[in-house]
């Protein structure tokens, strides 16, 4: 919904979920509904391997990463990523420790 602020400008506000505090129309997503939807998907991740299932991060690394049917420990590896994007994740606020990363 546009309204209108000025005789040359006008600025919207757009309906936001409960949940997650993101624009409920993802044409109006922007950088901190990124974030926040980020956080509840790793958020839910977490929740759902370490909570529930009481898997280690390796395990989950496991499932995640294996490019066989059952996962296990061949076909496995580790993703690895910079140890600035580990950083970053901490920042956001995005708990990724639930999963076993390789930092380079």
């Amino acid at each position: 919904e546009w309204y209108k602020i000025s005789e040359t400008g006008r600025s919207s506000a757009t309906k936001r979920s409960e949940k997650l505090d993101i624009a409920v129309n993802p044409q109006d997503w922007d950088c901190e509904d990124a974030r926040n939807v980020a956080r509840g998907v790793h958020g839910f991740l977490r929740y759902f391997f370490v909570e529930k299932c009481r898997y280690r991060p390796l395990t989950v690394s496991k499932l995640l990463f294996s490019e066989s049917k059952l996962p296990g420990d061949e076909n496995h590896f580790l993703p690895c990523m910079y140890k600035e994007t580990k950083g970053r994740f901490a920042d956001l606020g995005v708990d990724i420790s639930y999963i076993k990363l390789a930092w380079v």
